[in-house]
């Protein structure tokens, strides 16, 4: 067994030569039947790094297909299969559905029925732990400490289904 390192292709190879080892997931063949660990450069990281930030950015054409409305928040259910699930009903002005939200133990329920907040809503349905949801409530939370949850809202009262520009 020998150890060897070499360019190949976008990334350094670094292999060792193992006689008839059969290895799973980490390892990929190369021209000479060597199995061979595959890691990038720090140079080719930061190059790779810089292309997926731009590729992570939405052109604004893209951000405009984001439908958000305003909601009032009718009830608010624990979700049956989850802990930390609620499943709330609300009025979007013209229609009422129903979206599954990941605040229960972070925001109390007495805080949250009743209330008007901004939701995403033209998501595709989506089962949550055996529940429907239809569209996404928004919230915040605190940078500095990380456990302050909050949902957002608007300064004034304005009508279910208000469209958020």
């Amino acid at each position: 067994m020998d150890l060897f390192s070499r360019p190949y292709g976008a990334c350094q190879l670094r292999a060792i030569r193992i006689p008839a080892v059969e290895t799973a997931g980490y390892f990929r063949t190369v021209p000479d039947g060597t199995k061979a660990t595959c890691y990038e450069s720090d140079q080719l990281r930061k190059e790779r790094n810089v292309s997926e930030t731009a590729d992570d950015k939405l052109s604004f054409d893209e951000f405009k297909k984001v439908e958000l409305r305003v909601a009032k928040v009718l009830e608010v259910a624990d979700h049956p299969n989850a802990d930390r699930l609620f499943v709330l009903q609300i009025d979007l002005g013209d229609e009422r559905r129903q979206i599954v939200a990941g605040l229960r133990g972070r925001i109390d329920r007495e805080k949250i029925e009743g209330s008007h907040v901004v939701v995403v809503t033209n998501l595709a349905p989506a089962m949550l732990r055996g529940v429907e949801s239809n569209g996404m409530l928004l919230a915040a939370m605190d940078a500095a400490d990380g456990s302050h949850l909050v949902t957002l809202t608007t300064s004034e009262h304005v009508a279910p289904g208000s469209s958020v520009s």
